[in-house]
C-alpha cells in the first residue's frame, strides 16, 4: 500500500470515530414511532377501501391545471378509493379517481376453468362520459370523486365550485337484478356547456370464459336497436367491422352467454360502433368499442340503464324493447318456434333438475305434439310400399325412359287415389322443429356447465378422446354424443329405406348426409347432439308402434276400390290441382323431347 492510500484510510477512520462519538443520534431517537391506534369497530361504509394518500398540489401545479382544465381543475386530485356496489348477483367495483369501472363480477357464474367470472375490469374495459364545454369535450374520468354509499345506491360526486357539482349515481333495480340504473346529474353554471352532444365511451376486450374458444369467437358480436330495428355486426368476421347509427335505443356487447349493455330510452342521437378479433388469440375473444352521443337536452339529468349479466331470455326480456334479441334463436320462422313453443316447453319440464333427463322429456313432449304428422307421414309411406311392385314393373317395362316412367306412374297414382307427395307435407311441417334445435341448444345458458354422463358441459362439445392430430373440418377431439347421433341416424335411414321407393343416387345420399353431419356437429353443444340421438331413438320406436295401427291389406283394398271407381268413370274423374299440374308439366316435357328429336 502506498503512502497516499495509508493517509486516506487513517482520515476516514478518524471521521467515523468522531461521528459515532459525538454526532450519532441516541438509541431512543432511532426507534420507529408508534402508529396511532385504530378503532376496532367496523367502518361506516365497509365497502369503501384502499384509500391512497392525497399528494399535495403546489401553486405552480394548480396554475397549470387551471390553464388546462379551467373550472374543473378544482376537482382534480391524486386520491383514489375503491368503492363496491353489490347485490345478490353482481358486484361492481368503482375507482373514485375518475368514477371508473374497476371490476364487474358475476357472483353466480364461473369461467370454464372455475375462476371468478369478470365481465369488465379497469385494464380491458372503459365506461367514460365526456361533456361538451366551450373548449371542447371534457372527459369526466379526469376528476376525483367523493363517494356516498347506501344500501341500494352509490353516488360519486365531484364539487366544481361552491354551487356547482357533477354526480354519477348507480343503483340496482332490485337485489336479484343485473340491471343498473345510471343517472348523471350536474349543476354547472350557465355557459359551462355548449349545445353539442355529450359522448359516452364504452369499450371492452372480451376475455375467454368458455371451453370452446372458436365457438365463443363466432358467437360474440355487437348488437343494437337503431331506428326501432334490431341488427348486429357480423359474428363470424375477424376483420374490423364498423357501423354508424342514428336514433339508437341500446347497444350491447354480447359474448355467447354474457352481455354488457347500455340503454337509453330517450335515445342516443348517434353511435359509432366497431369490433375486431384475432382468430389465433386464445385469451382475448374480441375487441368491442362504442361511442354513443347523448343530446344536450339530456345533460342536466341523464338517465341510462346498464346491463351486466347472463345472455338469458328470462333476464333480458323487459330490460328494453327487443333486448331479448341478444339471445340468438334462429331465422325469423325458426326464432318464433323456439321462442313461443320450444322454450316454454323447456321451462315447463326443466324442474326435474338433471338436464340430460330434461332433454329426454323435451323430446317426448315434442314427439307427442307432432304425432299426428308422423302418423300421416308413415301412412303415406305405407301406401307407396303397397304400390312398389307396380312402380317397379313400370321401371322394368320402360327402362331408361324416365319421362315415360313418370307419366305412367302419375296415371297409376291417379287411378288408386294416392298423392305421392302426401308423405312429404307432414315431414316439411315437422322439419322446422328439428332445425329449431340447431339454434336453441347452443345458445341456451341453462345448459352452461351442466354435466350429464361423460359430458361436463352440455353447452359445449363432449370429448371422450383427443386425437394426436387435427382433422380438417372435424377437429382434434372425439364427441361421443355426435357419434351416437350419427349411428342412430344411419339406423333410422336404413329403416326408412326398407319401405321407401327412393333408389339410385338419392338413396346413397341419404346415408352420406349423417356422416357429413358428424363433421359439422362434432364441435357443437353436447346438448344438441344428445337431443338428436334421443329424437332418433324415439322416432324409430314411434314408427314401430304406428306400424301395428296401419293395416296394409286394408290400404291395398281401398286402392283397388279407387281403381274400380276410376275405371267406371272412364278416366274422367276430377284430378287434384297438384296432379293436374304435374301431368301438364310432363306433357310439356314430352312435347319438347319430340321437338328436339325432330331437329
Amino acid at each position: 500500500m502506498d503512502r497516499n492510500s495509508t493517509i486516506g484510510l487513517l482520515l476516514i477512520t478518524g471521521l467515523l470515530f468522531v461521528y459515532f462519538q459525538f454526532m450519532a443520534p441516541s438509541p431512543e431517537t432511532l426507534k420507529t414511532p408508534e402508529k396511532p391506534k385504530t378503532s376496532t369497530s367496523a367502518p361506516a361504509a365497509a365497502k369503501i377501501e384502499n384509500a391512497k394518500a392525497v399528494t399535495a398540489i403546489d401553486s405552480a401545479q394548480k396554475e397549470l391545471l387551471v390553464k388546462r382544465f379551467g373550472k374543473f381543475a378544482s376537482a382534480i386530485g391524486n386520491s383514489n378509493q375503491v368503492v363496491s356496489l353489490e347485490n345478490e348477483v353482481v358486484k361492481i367495483d368503482f375507482n373514485t379517481q375518475g368514477a371508473k369501472l374497476k371490476l364487474v363480477t358475476l357472483k353466480n357464474f364461473k369461467t370454464y376453468d372455475g375462476k371468478a367470472l369478470i365481465l369488465a375490469d379497469s385494464i380491458n374495459s372503459k365506461l367514460e362520459l365526456s361533456i361538451p364545454t366551450p373548449t371542447g369535450l371534457f372527459n369526466l374520468s379526469q376528476l376525483t370523486y367523493t363517494p356516498t354509499l347506501t344500501a341500494t345506491s352509490l353516488s360519486l360526486r365531484a364539487n366544481i365550485s361552491a354551487n356547482e357539482y357533477i354526480e354519477h349515481v348507480f343503483s340496482f333495480k332490485d337485489k336479484n337484478s343485473y340491471e343498473v340504473n345510471y343517472t348523471f346529474n350536474s349543476s354547472l353554471a350557465a355557459g359551462s356547456l355548449t349545445n353539442e352532444a355529450a359522448v359516452l365511451s364504452l369499450s371492452t376486450k372480451v376475455s375467454r370464459t368458455e371451453l370452446d374458444v372458436a365457438q365463443q369467437k363466432i358467437t360474440s358480436t355487437i348488437n343494437y336497436l337503431a331506428d326501432e330495428e334490431f341488427d348486429k355486426l357480423s359474428e363470424s368476421s375477424f376483420d374490423e367491422e364498423k357501423a354508424e347509427l342514428e336514433k339508437v335505443r341500446w347497444v350491447s356487447f354480447k359474448s355467447k352467454f354474457f352481455v354488457l349493455g347500455v340503454i337509453n330510452e330517450g335515445l342516443f342521437t348517434k353511435a359509432s360502433i366497431k369490433q375486431k378479433a384475432d382468430e389465433k388469440d386464445s385469451v382475448v375473444i374480441k375487441n368491442f368499442d362504442a361511442q354513443l352521443q347523448i343530446p344536450s337536452n339530456q345533460l342536466a339529468k341523464t338517465s341510462l340503464k346498464l346491463y351486466f349479466g347472463p345472455n338469458d331470455i328470462k333476464k333480458l326480456d323487459g330490460v328494453s324493447e327487443s333486448f331479448g334479441e341478444n339471445v340468438y334463436l334462429g331465422w325469423p320462422v325458426i326464432k318464433h318456434i323456439n321462442r313461443y313453443f320450444v322454450y316454454p316447453v323447456f321451462e315447463l319440464v326443466k324442474g326435474i333438475g338433471n338436464y340430460g333427463l330434461v332433454i329426454i322429456l323435451l323430446v317426448l313432449v315434442l314427439k307427442l305434439v307432432l304425432l299426428p304428422l308422423s302418423y300421416k307421414s308413415y301412412l303415406s309411406m305405407a301406401k307407396m310400399r303397397v304400390m312398389k311392385p307396380e312402380t317397379d314393373a313400370l321401371k322394368e317395362k320402360y327402362g331408361d325412359d324416365m319421362t315415360k316412367i313418370q307419366q305412367e306412374s302419375m296415371k297409376l297414382y291417379q287411378e288408386v287415389g294416392v298423392n305421392p307427395l302426401s308423405g312429404c307435407v307432414p315431414m316439411l311441417l315437422s322439419a322446422p322443429f328439428l332445425i329449431a334445435m340447431f339454434s336453441f341448444f347452443p345458445n341456451l345458458i341453462d345448459l352452461r356447465q351442466q354435466s350429464f354422463l361423460w359430458a361436463h358441459d352440455l353447452s359445449s362439445f363432449d370429448s371422450v378422446y383427443t386425437l394426436p392430430f387435427k382433422i380438417p373440418g372435424y377437429g382434434q377431439h372425439v364427441s361421443l354424443f355426435t357419434i351416437m347421433m350419427t349411428l342412430s341416424t344411419l339406423a333410422y335411414t336404413w329403416m326408412n329405406n326398407q319401405v321407401s321407393t327412393v333408389q339410385g343416387p338419392m338413396k346413397t345420399m341419404s346415408y352420406l348426409m349423417p356422416i357429413m353431419f358428424t363433421f359439422v356437429l362434432n364441435s357443437y353443444a353436447a346438448g344438441l347432439t344428445f337431443y338428436y340421438f334421443v329424437s332418433n331413438i324415439v322416432t324409430m320406436a314411434q314408427q314401430y308402434i304406428i306400424k301395428y295401427f296401419v293395416d296394409e291389406d286394408k290400404i291395398k283394398a281401398k286402392m283397388e276400390e279407387n281403381r274400380k271407381k276410376f275405371a267406371a268413370g272412364g278416366g274422367s274423374a276430377k284430378k287434384g290441382g297438384f296432379m293436374k299440374r304435374m301431368e301438364e308439366a310432363m306433357k310439356a316435357q314430352e312435347e319438347l323431347k319430340k321437338q328436339q328429336k325432330g331437329k
